[in-house]
């Protein structure tokens, strides 16, 4: 069965397999992104939808640009 992704309000964007799931920031300008544990693509966030997950305990991974920017967009 395929996996399912990891639970938006995660605050562990890293797991065991070292691959990403949950938030990261792109350090030059604070884009936040949710990453898909099951495709490992990114989806940006919009700042209420950041905000709200963040009261609820959501943390993120700060990266560089580089890095940031080498995770595949969603489409």
């Amino acid at each position: 069965p395929a996996q399912k992704p990891v639970a938006p309000a995660t605050t562990n964007p890293w797991n065991g397999a070292n691959e990403m799931a949950g938030f990261v920031r792109k350090t030059s300008n604070g884009e936040v992104a949710i990453v898909d544990s099951a495709t490992g693509e990114k989806r940006p966030l919009h700042k209420p939808e950041w905000l709200g997950y963040q009261a609820n305990g959501a943390q993120f991974a700060e990266l560089s640009d580089a890095d940031y920017d080498s995770i595949p967009t969603a489409e």
